[in-house]
């Protein structure tokens, strides 16, 4: 009788990933991994964080410069250095993307994240709505739900460099809508 490969399962595991990697490109299949590993709450191991120390990167799969995936809400909003409300809640919004892996969120999600890093107290409905309506930062997410946008993600990684992520926000910024006026013209007398 021919014995049972005590390996089975994690050869059958990687068959599995491997057949739906393969359809990615390698930064995806990078992603994919490090996203994994990390909610599995794993280190990797190998060439790419390999290559990263070689070249004195060290970023973690967050792709923010000298920052890992277990930096705390208090030291990443220090890193940006936001200088408005605004600005905060777009640190905030992009801290639950992308360390906490929170798609989309509430105003109720940014004021707890806001304790827990420690941010001084201010009107945070007030500057989610600007954040959303004014900057483009956020968007609607459904549900009463928000998400962070990809000008708002782009915004957070110029920071803390002001001049930087002003140019983003020349460049980025989309073009706000008019109303066009429902009043009607009086009407001309004869």
């Amino acid at each position: 009788m021919a014995e049972k490969n005590p390996y089975a399962s994690e050869i059958a595991a990687l068959a599995s990933v491997l057949e739906s990697l393969s359809a990615l490109e390698s930064e995806a299949q990078e992603w994919v991994l490090g996203t994994a590993a990390n909610r599995l709450g794993l280190t990797l191991r190998g060439s790419s964080q390999k290559r990263e120390s070689e070249a004195g990167g060290g970023q973690g799969s967050s792709g923010e410069e000298g920052l890992g995936d277990d930096v705390s809400p208090k030291e990443f909003v220090k890193s940006k250095a936001p200088v408005s409300d605004v600005q905060r809640v777009a640190c905030l919004a992009y801290y639950l993307t992308r360390f906490r892996q929170v798609a989309a969120f509430k105003s109720r999600d940014i004021t707890e994240l806001n304790t827990e890093a420690a941010g001084p107290k201010f009107n945070i409905s007030r500057a989610v709505d600007n954040a959303t309506k004014q900057s483009g930062f956020l968007s609607q997410a459904g549900k009463g739900q928000k998400q962070i946008t990809a000008y708002g993600e782009e915004f957070v990684e110029a920071l803390p460099d002001q001049e930087v992520a002003s140019q983003v926000t020349v460049s980025g910024k989309p073009k706000r809508r008019t109303r066009k006026s429902s009043r009607k013209a009086p009407a001309r007398k004869k």
